[in-house]
Formats: C-alpha cells, sequence, structure tokens
C-alpha cells in the first residue's frame, strides 16, 4: 500500500525530465521526439532527447515511455494537467526504472515545457519551502519519497517505492544521471536575468519562480520572475518583468491600473523615486503596488499592508539603476 500511495503522489503536480546518460558498450536507447512548439506557440529547440535504457548505477528502463500531450496528459495526471497546460506544457513522458536488486521501479516523469522560464515556473508551484533542496539540475527538492527538479526547459519527477535516507540517495543518483543527459541549450542564463534584478535583502533561498499566466490572474501581469521575502515575521513575494520597449511596460502597467479600478479598488498613483507608482488598498490588512521604469515592471501583490513601504522602496532601489535616463 505505501508504495501504491507514493507512487500515486509522484503522478500529481510534479514534473519529469528526459534525459541522456554515457554508458560504455552497445546499449538499446529509445528515442523521444523533442516538442513541437514552446510555451506561446514558438518554435521549441529541436534538440533530440533520448531516455537511455540503461543508467549508472545499475538502473534499468522496465518498458518503453508513454508520451502524452495536452489532450491525453489528464490520463496521466488528471487534475493537475490545467496547471501545466496554463504553465506552458509541451509534452510529457512517463517510464519506470528500476535499480539491480530493488523489488520495485521508481517513477518517471519528463515534462518538456518549452522553455527554462516555464520548467521554472512549474517546479515552483510544486515547491514548498519546507522541503530538503539539494544540488540537482538547476534546482531540486527531496520530499517524502519523491525527487523533484527542473534543468533547463525540462521539468522531472521521480516517485520512489518507500520513504527513508537509502531511497533518498537512490533518488538522488537517478536523478544525476538523468541531468547528465539532458540537452543543453543556449540562452537560459539570458533568459533568467530578470531574476537577478530582485533585490538580495530578505530574499529566501530556493523561493525563486516564474509565472507564464498572469500573476494573480492580474491583467498585465503575465511573464513575470519572482521571489519570496521575509521581514520578521512577516513575508510577501516581489515580482518583475522586463519589456522589449518602455512603450510596452507602460502598456502593461495601464492594463494592470485597468484591472484594478475594474475591481473597484482603492487606487492612488504617484512617484517611488525616479520610477511611476501604483497603490493599491486590499482587505484583511494587505495592499498591493506596481512599479513602472523604463522598460521594467515590478510590484507585489496582497503583501503584508505594514511592510508595503519598505518593500517598495527597496525594489525600487534595485530597480533604479536598470532605468535608463
Amino acid at each position: 500500500m505505501k508504495r501504491t500511495v507514493l507512487q500515486i503522489l509522484a503522478l500529481l503536480p510534479i514534473p519529469l525530465v528526459v534525459i541522456v546518460v554515457a554508458h560504455p558498450g552497445p546499449r538499446p536507447e529509445i528515442v523521444l521526439p523533442a516538442g513541437k512548439r514552446a510555451a506561446g506557440g514558438s518554435e521549441a529547440p529541436k534538440a533530440t532527447v533520448t531516455l537511455p535504457a540503461e543508467l549508472k548505477p545499475g538502473w534499468k528502463l522496465q518498458a518503453p515511455p508513454v508520451r502524452y500531450d495536452d489532450k491525453t496528459l489528464f490520463d496521466r495526471i488528471d487534475g493537475g494537467a490545467p496547471a501545466f497546460l496554463r504553465a506552458g506544457f509541451v509534452y510529457s513522458f512517463g517510464a519506470d526504472y528500476r535499480q539491480d536488486g530493488a523489488k520495485d521501479p521508481v517513477v518517471v516523469d519528463v515534462y518538456d515545457m518549452g522553455t527554462a522560464s516555464c520548467a521554472l515556473g512549474i517546479y515552483a508551484t510544486e515547491r514548498d519551502l519546507s522541503y530538503r533542496f539539494i544540488p540537482v539540475g538547476d534546482a531540486g527538492y527531496l520530499a517524502a519519497g519523491s525527487l523533484n527538479f527542473w534543468s533547463g526547459r525540462f521539468y522531472v519527477k521521480l516517485a520512489g517505492y518507500e520513504q527513508g535516507e537509502a531511497m533518498d540517495k537512490g533518488l538522488t543518483s537517478l536523478a544525476q544521471g538523468l541531468v547528465a543527459a539532458l540537452p543543453k541549450e543556449k540562452g537560459a542564463a539570458k533568459e533568467l536575468a530578470s531574476l537577478k534584478l530582485l533585490p538580495t535583502e530578505g530574499r529566501v533561498p530556493n523561493s525563486d519562480g516564474y509565472s507564464h499566466p498572469p500573476l494573480g490572474d492580474v491583467d498585465g501581469l503575465a511573464v513575470v520572475y519572482y521571489a519570496e521575502y521575509k521581514e520578521g515575521d512577516a513575508t510577501y513575494r516581489l515580482f518583475v518583468a522586463r519589456e522589449a520597449t518602455a512603450a510596452a511596460a507602460a502598456a502593461r502597467f495601464q492594463k494592470v491600473r485597468g484591472y484594478f479600478q475594474k475591481d473597484k479598488a482603492g487606487v492612488k498613483e504617484g512617484t517611488e523615486g525616479k520610477l511611476k507608482a501604483l497603490e493599491v488598498s486590499g482587505d484583511g490588512g494587505t495592499a498591493s503596488f506596481v512599479l513602472l521604469g523604463g522598460e521594467l515592471l515590478g510590484g507585489s501583490l496582497d503583501m503584508p499592508a505594514a511592510q508595503l513601504q519598505a518593500a517598495r522602496a527597496k525594489l525600487a532601489g534595485a530597480l533604479a539603476g536598470q532605468v535608463k535616463p
């Protein structure tokens, strides 16, 4: 029963990864076609993804992997599928690997999310800051007999058949083998550069994220990067986005204003240094703010009102140096 529960949990929102690992001598390999599109409908990278029949140390593929698309993903993760589709899902593969001497296999799911940003995004939605973070791929964590990580445009989920240190070590070795086999693509660092615009003071480790759909369903706040912050007992999230032009950023700012005005929220407009500022009163002691400067947009939604002015000044200070005179 324990094994069944763990493997069912692994199929719920926690991504999979496709990997290629060097192995001495000839071996059978199953070639997985790369995704046809990336998030937003752009063409996905065409690198061939290969899921090896064997991975060191002693991991063997139990059967050909099953491919899932936007229509059949529901067959694999049912209620978790909509979140993946909103986050930019392209395709995924489900497979089982069993290590020599083990009774049961580990369930592996590899999700091609089209871009590194979208892979980070879905990873962040399933992450909890209480988990045990480990250096695998671009970021990963262990939790209750499972291991999830993202690497480039892929999000990978591994579900073990039991809990404990031995299982964690086995999952880690399998994950490292998968990471080594994944295609390495250029441009990911540049794509994620907006994360470096966020302030370092008070930033919570392992809390970086990305939202492909509108953050908080607020018009104008799609495609933003974010991180969590802690000030005393208060926690909040700061986000940032960079547009190609100042006009495009200003258009998004107007959409945000229109959203809150339509919602009949109390909206105040002003400045924060050389940036335009929008402040919105919320319920239960919360407030939101959005800053605009050149090509940059940043802010926070539904944060503790008592921390708003300090957070607003901190973010403005981090962005000001990036705004052209």
